[in-house]
């Protein structure tokens, strides 16, 4: 189940079909002339979207979907459905306790998360 993620926000913050973005905080940006702090530009691992709330977690799914299999594309040209399931998130699966590596694009313990402004 690697299209799926635990986040720990759950009901009071979020609700079932929210979007998040897991990401990773990059390098300030000034604008060069009047020297103002515009912000960062993050690096976005991930779109997820609210599927399943708890009280203080929720269960969110990967955004981006791939067909299942051929016949799966086969059948969705057809019209016998969608064939489309969640694609893997890049999550290292070896890792289980924190840490932030720059270089990374695998999804990590402890990644920031935030929700996508509609």
């Amino acid at each position: 189940m690697k299209d799926k993620i635990v986040v720990n926000a759950g009901n009071e913050q979020l609700s079932k079909g929210d979007i998040l973005e897991i990401y990773e905080t990059g390098e300030e940006v000034i604008d060069p002339i009047t020297k103002q702090k515009l912000g960062t530009l993050d690096y976005i691992k991930a779109l997820v979207e609210v599927v399943t709330l708890y009280p203080n977690m929720c269960i969110c799914e990967n955004v981006i979907k791939e067909p299942r299999s051929s016949l799966a594309l086969a059948a969705t040209a057809l019209d016998f459905g969608s064939g489309m399931k969640s694609k893997d998130l890049p999550i290292n699966a070896e890792e289980i306790s924190g840490g932030l590596n720059a270089q990374s694009k695998k999804i990590r313990v402890g990644d920031l998360v935030r929700a996508v402004l509609q």
